[in-house]
């Protein structure tokens, strides 16, 4: 919310609930099993997806409305440059436009799925774990990556969290440097331990595949906690 809209102050804490309950609803187990059989088009007509995601709609449209009356502010918040955003004619994004380019990334399961094997990936190989750290608590960057992307970057194929080709995430770049920017942040400041020894077995959430527990661990801060 705060990367999209920037500080609301609270006012759009309404949205927050909403978003909250939209993902809930497309959660549920029994709607994920019928989108899986029958496609997202069954999911567009389901009664209670629509009446969770149409208050959504009308919340972002209302406060993309309420910015472009503003006028320039100078914010750099992602909702402000769509906003400013010209296609090649010169003209600015519909509302409609801005309205799934807003959803897509507020909806966005793909990076909190991805984050979450992340973690509960290097905790179940903790020599890995340490490395990353000490890296990190060096002030040596980020360049730590898994040995099998060593000899070439990672292709498409082999890592397509964000999907691929035409139907490729539009907010894949931002979510790869929001993952880096989390992950920096929370092995900087704790200790990491899982809570089972064993892997997390894999479930279906949405469009995604997460960890059963989403990534559970047990978190020590590294440094006292301010007042």
């Amino acid at each position: 919310m705060r990367a999209v809209f920037g500080d609301d102050k609270g006012r759009l804490d309404r949205l927050r609930g909403l978003l909250t309950n939209l993902t809930e609803v497309v959660n549920d187990s029994s709607r994920l099993g019928k989108l899986a059989l029958f496609g997202p088009r069954w999911l567009e007509r389901s009664r209670g997806w629509r009446e969770a995601m149409a208050p959504v709609e009308r919340a972002v449209l209302d406060e993309v409305r309420r910015r472009r009356a503003e006028g320039e502010s100078g914010r750099r918040d992602a909702v402000s440059m769509l906003i400013e955003a010209r296609s090649e004619d010169g003209s600015p994004l519909s509302e409609k436009d801005l309205r799934d380019e807003l959803l897509t990334l507020l909806t966005d399961g793909p990076t909190s799925s991805s984050l979450a094997w992340v973690f509960e990936r290097l905790l179940r190989h903790p020599e890995k774990l340490a490395r990353l750290q000490e890296e990190l608590l060096a002030g040596e960057g980020g360049r730590f990556v898994p040995e099998r992307f060593l000899e070439r970057r990672a292709a498409v194929p082999t890592w397509i969290p964000f999907g691929g080709g035409a139907r490729r995430c539009l907010a894949a770049s931002y979510a790869e440097q929001e993952m880096k920017r989390v992950l920096r942040t929370v092995l900087e400041e704790v200790e990491l331990q899982p809570v089972e020894s064993r892997a997390e077995r894999v479930t279906r959430g949405a469009i995604a595949f997460s960890p059963a527990q989403h990534g559970l661990v047990m978190a020590k801060p590294r440094t006292p906690a301010y007042a």
